[in-house]
């Protein structure tokens, strides 16, 4: 027996602290749910767990991405069919057009239904979802690309391009067609060549006709007629529609009324400049027996148009729905296996940082008895030395 030292006292602190230090950690478990609170719980378990997590949170942000995909997919159908309902109407009025029985009245009425349409067309064809253009802004398709954030990889959402008829991409009822026709003629001569072949010389009355001129890409810096006299009415210069002088871009002060009687006009084509080539104004009408071809300008019909550039467009339309379809169908499945991915992951990232409810109830059991016990045993250890003490008193008597 010693004194000094109560080998049973001290283990017993031991084994009372090392349950109580159990007990708190199975009530941190439990009240969290988490098996790791700290590196200590499980070092290696802790660095594996924040990974995954991080790659579920990947994962979650990705499935919001397709949803949006889709949901802009889906916009952009409805848009295609509107489109496709427009081209519909378009090429009955055009059929209905060719009907013999119809007067010009009645054809006038279905191209002024027709130009509604095709500018509708054209705004369709600009519509945006959250500021992102549905179809392609270019001339040519700009698909938008969806990244998987793990794998790398990508899938593409397409966006078709539309030619836009308000700048006569194609089928551009009421607007003017320019080309250039070559030969020898007088300034009087191209002007009846032009009203045989339906259309008229050229007349510029604005920039946006004249943007349209220049890009037609077959100028050449060349010498051609253009729509415009004082023929008719002396000293005051107009095109030969009638239309008055309106388009501001000429050479200063030209047109004025120092012009002679039948001066009629010629034009110089040289990159995007331009600038007038006028006769003298000596009385020599001039410039009307130069060799040179001229600027035709033709009103587009409805009848005008080839079948061939409606039935172009319906399957264009057609095929970007098609196309539509195949990608939302993709994005489907790719919304599928993402949330598989997902759910396998959250059910990995669990087996490591969840805590198991029965096992830490029952451990909980466990430690609450054991400090309990261990609580007594120390009482008992303390009060073992109560025996030297009697041993002590003994030796007194």
């Amino acid at each position: 027996m010693v004194i000094n030292t109560n080998t049973a006292a001290t283990n017993a602190a031991y084994n009372l602290g090392k349950n109580y230090a159990d007990h708190e950690r199975n009530l941190t478990r439990l009240s969290t749910g988490l098996r790791i609170n700290s590196s200590y719980d499980d070092a290696a378990g802790l660095a594996v767990s924040m990974k995954m997590a991080a790659q579920v949170r990947r994962a979650d942000a990705y499935s919001a991405n397709i949803a949006n995909s889709r949901s802009f997919l889906e916009t952009q159908d409805g848009a295609l069919k509107q489109l496709g309902k427009m081209l519909e109407r378009m090429s009955e009025l055009k059929a209905l057009a060719h009907d013999v029985t119809k007067n010009s009245g009645d054809v006038d009425l279905y191209e002024k239904e027709y130009i509604q349409l095709q500018t509708q067309f054209a705004l369709t064809t600009t519509e945006k979802f959250n500021g992102i253009s549905l179809f392609s802004p270019t001339s040519t398709p700009d698909p938008l690309f969806l990244n998987n954030p793990e794998r790398g990889d990508q899938v593409q959402i397409s966006r078709p391009f539309f030619g836009d008829s308000e700048n006569g991409s194609f089928w551009n009822v009421g607007h003017s067609n320019y080309s250039v026709i070559s030969g020898s003629f007088s300034w009087r001569e191209a002007k009846a060549d032009a009203e045989a072949k339906g259309g008229h010389l050229a007349t510029i009355t604005s920039q946006d006709e004249w943007d349209k001129i220049l890009s037609i890409g077959n100028l050449n810096s060349s010498n051609l007629w253009l729509g415009g006299t004082d023929e008719n009415t002396e000293g005051s210069w107009e095109w030969v529609t009638g239309e008055t002088w309106s388009f501001t871009n000429w050479h200063p002060g030209q047109p004025d009324g120092a012009l002679v009687e039948n001066e009629d006009y010629l034009h110089k084509f040289a990159s995007s400049t331009f600038w007038n080539d006028w006769p003298s104004d000596n009385g020599n009408p001039g410039l009307q027996n130069e060799t040179v071809g001229y600027l035709l300008e033709c009103q587009v019909g409805l009848k005008d148009i080839p079948w061939s550039d409606l039935h172009a467009s319906i399957q264009q339309v057609a095929d970007a729905r098609a196309q539509n379809g195949a990608e939302q169908m993709r994005l489907q499945m790719e919304a599928e296996l993402n949330a598989t991915n997902t759910t396998n992951l959250e059910s990995a990232l669990s087996r490591i940082q969840d805590v198991d409810i029965a096992k830490n109830t029952s451990d909980l059991a466990k430690t609450r008895v054991l400090i309990d016990a261990g609580t007594a045993m120390s009482a008992q250890a303390n009060s073992s030395q109560q025996s030297i003490l009697k041993l002590l008193d003994s030796t007194r008597n």
